[in-house]
């Protein structure tokens, strides 16, 4: 006989119970496959009474819904639901889903928790209920209780299979648990270490405040190895340690007991330390200019340690940093008054500040009036363009300038050489010379012979200035003047022989011709005029003098 629905969950266990009692009841007294569907035994009938007309393998309803296996699959049972035969195959690594495509009668309703049946420890076997909720792989599956438990004779073997599965997982996770677990012998082995470790860190702390010997110390610190200057607490610990650095000049120990000594003493004791090593002061000082080259606080660093010198240089040093023109004259200005105007030892330094700014202020006007001269295209501007401003330049080309452009203006006027000359106290020779190199640039040959003329006590004027006339030739040559300008300076050299020398160097044959015959050096001439080109005028008045027999000759 087929299942049919059981009302309620009383009525289910007693009729399991019935059963189950029955064949304790009964017994068996010839042995059967308890397994088998279908025996002699079960007079054509099923297990559970179901008609073995109707009865379908097991196997071929878990294929319908999905779960069919490969070629190791074996058949576990067939059992009767609703009249249709059914099949099912089970494997040991088969994963198992929810069946979707079941005959309605043995679905159940979600949710809900099933029973448990009471099982018979003696025979080994499991209750309809758990056995229809295990489906081969010892799991429960919901269902309602308003559908029977069917159940058939292989639960036992799933369940068995269940676990043995779940005995293999626990031991696996034993086994990685046991692995895990350290030895007596590991763990006081890691004790032993960590005992170890905690002396060490002991030792290290009480060895921090243990200080070497000075000389030790300072002798890491020069080789590059580990040290620690913490231990040195008192002052006397510390100047013995700066003291024993600048014995071994070493700028390197120096500096590193300095700045050590910055870090951990008051500002007035430290400065008063250092200002009687001067060795110490001088690295320290380097140090500033070095790290802190824009920084405010080198100056009065420089001011505690008693270098006002050096304090007021790097002032103005940075007072010139400044490109703006308008704005480093102001700096200028500041600095002169606050460091160098009140200073005794300092007025020296303090006049060429004063020269430095009255420079950059007649720079500025002369600056303003030739821009503007030089856009409205007036002379000498239009014909010699400027390439460049006058601005930050120094004394000697802003004189070069002056003589360039501006050559001949009274001494009154801002941008007047002479002006420039008699308030920077140029001397004469500062002078000429720049004022020369503008005029031959220039090819202003009258302005040139108007620098080198100068009257004597009866004012009578001659050509003589305090520059030698082999220096104007020089800046003649360099310039690339003509031989006729080369010639004339070249003849107002007052030694002959001196004048001799540099016609030959430059090839002047004329000059050298007349010097020698000024000279009566005859075997000199004679030795000279295979060097003159012939047919030259140099080369016919050698050969006049030559057969002049009236001349007389040295030699």
């Amino acid at each position: 006989m087929a299942f049919s629905p059981i009302g309620d969950d009383a009525d289910d266990e007693k009729v399991t119970d019935d059963y189950w009692n029955t064949s304790s009841r009964t017994g068996r007294t010839k042995a059967s496959n308890f397994f088998d569907d279908f025996s002699p035994e079960n007079d054509g009938r099923g297990l559970f009474g179901g008609d073995k007309s109707k009865a379908l393998s097991f196997k071929e309803t878990m294929k319908a819904a999905g779960l069919g296996l490969d070629e190791d699959e074996e058949d576990q049972d067939t059992i009767d639901w609703d009249g249709k035969k059914t099949s099912v195959k089970f494997t040991a690594n088969s994963k198992h889903s929810r069946p979707t495509n079941l005959p309605a009668s043995a679905r159940g309703t979600v949710g809900v928790a099933p029973k448990r049946v009471p099982q018979h420890s003696a025979s080994g076997t499991v209750s309809a209920r758990n056995q229809a909720g295990s489906m081969g792989n010892g799991s429960e599956q919901p269902r309602s209780n308003n559908y029977p438990s069917p159940a058939f004779d292989r639960g036992s073997i799933d369940q068995r299979s269940t676990h043995s599965t779940n005995s293999s997982s626990a031991s696996i996770e034993e086994a990685i648990k046991r692995d895990n677990k350290p030895t007596l012998a590991e763990i006081s082995k890691l004790q032993a270490e960590v005992q170890a470790l905690r002396r060490k860190l002991k030792s290290v702390e009480r060895s921090r405040w243990a200080s070497l010997p000075v000389a030790d110390t300072i002798t890491r610190i020069i080789t590059g190895e580990t040290y620690s200057l913490e231990p040195y607490r008192s002052l006397q610990d510390k100047l013995s340690l700066l003291n024993a650095a600048v014995g071994y000049h070493d700028g390197n120990a120096i500096l590193t007991v300095v700045m050590f000594m910055r870090r951990t003493l008051s500002k007035t004791v430290f400065s008063d330390e250092i200002r009687k090593r001067p060795i110490a002061a001088n690295q320290y000082i380097a140090f500033l200019r070095t790290q802190h080259g824009k920084s405010e606080n080198v100056a009065s660093e420089m001011g505690q340690l008693g270098r006002i010198e050096d304090a007021a240089l790097w002032r103005y040093k940075q007072a010139t940093e400044n490109t703006i023109p308008h704005g480093q004259l102001m700096n200028l200005k500041e600095v002169h008054s606050l460091w160098f105007d009140k200073s005794s030892t300092l007025s020296t330094e303090g006049e060429h500040i004063k020269e430095h700014i009255s420079l950059l202020n007649r720079q500025l006007q002369i600056e303003a009036v030739d821009d503007k001269a030089q856009r409205e295209g007036r002379p000498p501007f239009k014909d010699y363009p400027r390439k460049t401003n006058v601005y930050f330049k120094s004394v000697i080309t802003t004189l070069f300038y002056c003589c360039y452009y501006h050559f001949g203006e009274p001494e009154v006027s801002v941008s007047s050489p002479l002006g420039i000359r008699q308030h920077h106290k140029l001397t004469e020779k500062q002078y000429l010379f720049t004022a020369m190199l503008s005029r031959i640039m220039l090819r202003r040959w009258q302005d040139l012979d108007t620098l080198l003329t100068s009257k004597n006590w009866r004012g009578k004027a001659t050509m003589k200035c305090a520059v030698k006339f082999e220096q104007v030739v020089e800046i003649l040559v360099q310039q690339s003047a003509p031989h006729d300008a080369i010639d004339r300076y070249l003849k107002l050299i007052e030694d002959t022989e001196s004048r001799i020398a540099l016609a030959m160097k430059l090839e002047r044959h004329s000059i050298v011709v007349d010097a020698l015959i000024q000279v009566r050096d005859r075997q000199r001439l004679l030795k000279y005029q295979s060097k003159v080109p012939g047919g030259t005028p140099e080369a016919r008045r050698v050969e006049d003098i030559m057969r002049n027999s009236t001349f007389k000759w040295k030699n």
